[in-house]
Order: structure tokens, then sequence, then C-alpha cells
């Protein structure tokens, strides 16, 4: 074969790995192709395997991109020995925020495990109740916060060659009262986040819809760290009661504002206010007299942090009464919404956030 001269190619050329460069080995000159004295960088749709050695032209240093979707891993190749390639995982993070079922899949090459963290579904809230005059109504309570779980570190050696991951949805808020003489309609409860059977953090409750008596708060979901609860309507149609901040979980929703039977409108509850931990951040604003509430704050991006709460409404005579605000990502409880007088729709409660699952491979 006649050499190639890597100095002969045009610019921008890359060496295909069978041009020869001379080296001295023990006093006498011999000639090694490029693929020989520096490693490859191979990008496919598959995972490399032990053939994938330096047989086949791979050296120590050599990487390898997997490109299929859902799996993105890139390995490094520690060892060469033909027939035993030893190729390790690079770190990597998996974010999943989706609501839903997904798949994570197992890499193929040397790893320790993965770190796993979590928050679960926020509880949404409840609606106010739409009654006569002279009579109690009642704001809806507030959606708890979702609870948080993790980081809990799973040995290789305990995956399956696919896991199933769970984000847990927000559970929407209750519609309003539109009927004389009805109580509010109930939010939804949050739903679970988990990493196959070896992890999992529960949704925050609902929040219950506004009657003559009460409104009541969702419970927090419970997880290595509990939610919040949301907060519960006055039973005298007085001011909504403001959520539980978060300690780590979501923070609960505030409770919607009521109307007393001496016809006295009055303003929702605020939100729970995020972690003081993580920085803290006040919860969703509390909505004035037959207004809505003030949406919560969202964590930052991508952390396992649970949001603030939703902000409940105010109670409206004569208007409709304000809705409870969303509860702020992640996992935070929606706020209840504001008591009304018959012939005006009570306001309808406010979603909880749905959560988030972190794996964190290396």
């Amino acid at each position: 074969m006649a050499d190639t001269k890597i100095s002969a190619l045009s610019a921008g050329t890359q060496p295909a790995g069978t041009e020869e460069i001379p080296a001295v080995q023990g006093g006498a000159t011999v000639k090694l192709t490029v693929t020989q004295v520096r490693p490859r960088v191979n990008r496919t749709g598959a995972a490399p395997t032990v053939s994938d050695d330096s047989a086949a032209g791979y050296t120590v240093g050599s990487v390898w991109v997997d490109t299929r979707v859902g799996y993105g891993y890139t390995y490094d190749l520690i060892d060469a020995t033909a027939g035993a390639a030893v190729w390790k995982v690079r770190p990597i993070a998996f974010v999943y925020t989706t609501p839903g079922a997904a798949t994570w899949n197992e890499p193929v090459g040397t790893f320790s495990g993965v770190l796993v963290e979590m928050v679960a579904g926020g509880g949404g809230g409840g609606s106010g109740r739409q009654g006569a005059a002279a009579t109690v109504r009642c704001g809806g309570g507030g959606g708890a916060g979702g609870g948080r779980a993790g980081p809990f570190f799973i040995a290789a050696a305990a995956l399956g060659v696919t896991e199933t991951v769970t984000v847990g949805s927000g559970g929407p808020g209750g519609a309003a009262a539109g009927t004389a003489d009805t109580s509010g309609n109930g939010g939804t409860a949050g739903a679970n986040s988990s990493f196959g059977s070896h992890i999992r953090a529960l949704g925050g409750g609902l929040g219950s819809g506004g009657t003559a008596t009460t409104g009541t708060g969702g419970s927090s979901g419970t997880g290595e760290q509990a939610g919040s609860n949301g907060g519960t309507a006055s039973t005298t149609g007085l001011v909504g009661v403001a959520g539980t901040a978060s300690v780590g979980g979501g923070a609960g929703g505030g409770s919607g504002g009521g109307i007393t039977s001496a016809n006295a409108t009055s303003g929702g509850g605020a939100g729970g206010g995020r972690w003081t931990v993580w920085g803290g951040a006040a919860g969703g604003t509390a909505g004035a007299v037959a207004g809505a509430g003030g949406p919560g704050p969202a964590a930052p991006t991508g952390s396992s942090q649970g949001g603030g709460g939703g902000g409940g409404g105010g109670s409206g005579s004569g208007v409709a009464g304000g809705a409870g605000a969303a509860g702020g990502v992640y996992g935070a409880g929606g706020g209840g919404g504001g008591a009304s007088l018959n012939g005006f729709a009570s306001g309808a409660g406010g979603a909880g956030s749905a959560g988030i699952v972190i794996v964190n491979v290396f």
C-alpha cells in the first residue's frame, strides 16, 4: 500500500483511518494507520458491545454516542481488549415533566446506578358555594401540595432493562357552582410520581367545594418530605385562609373567600410559599373581593423543588365569585374559589400543578 501523507490531504478532509504514518519503534521505522494512533468517535443508533474493541479499530479514549430517542447515552472506552471491551457511561440526567408514564432505558456500558428524585402532583382547589342572601356561603378549600422523595440511590444491579417513570399530574380545580343554592364542587387530587417499584411520592389531596358550613382544604401528599395542606375555608363565611408553606414538597393553595349571614363579602386566602431552604417565595396572592387569586410561584426549571400554592378567589355579591389560581410547578395545590349570591356563578377552584421526576445516571 502506498503511503498517504497527512499533510497532503486537502483542507477539511478527515483521515479515514487507513492513511499510514511513519513511527520509530525499538530503533526501527514502522508504519501505523491513523486508526491505530487516535481514538475514534462513533455516533450511531445503537449501544456499544464488547466486540467494539481494538480489533474493530477502537482505542482507549474512543467515544460512542447512542443517538436513539430515549437513550442519548455517551460512552468512553476504558479497556479495548479484543472481545472484552469496556465502555463506561458518562453521567447524564433525564428530566421528566410530562404527566403520565414514560420509559427509562438502562445503559449497556459500565455504570454505578441512578440517583432518583421527584415531586408528586398537587391537588386542585374546590369552588365556592352559591347561595341565598342572609345565609352563610363558604369558599372552596385549597388543594394540597404533592409530596417529595429522594435523592434515592439505586444500584445498577437492582435496575431492570427498562423502568416505568410516572410523573404525577396536577388535579383540576372544581367547576364553579352555576345553580342557585348549590354547594361548590371539589377539586381532584394530584397523582403520584414514581420510578418503577423503587420509589414514589404521593399526590396532594383535593380541596372540597364550599358549603353552608365549610370548605375543607386538601391534605398533603407524603414522601420523604411531605407536601403542605391547603387552606380550609372559614365556617362562617369570613376571609379565606392561607395555604401552608412548603417544607420540601409542593405548597398548599389558599381557600376561597366566603359570605357571612350578614351578607359581608371577603377576600380569599394567599397560597402557601415555597420552602425557605431553597430561597423561598411568597405564595400566590389572595384574591380581593370578587377578584381572582394570584398564581403560585414556580420552582426553578428542572429542579426537584415544590412550587408555591395558588391564591384563593374572593367572594362576590351581585357579581361572580373570584376564581382560585393554579399552583406553581412543581406539585403545588390550587386555590379555592370564592362564594357567590344566587344568580351569580361562584368562583372555580384552581388547578394543582404537575410533578417532576429526575433520574441521574452515573
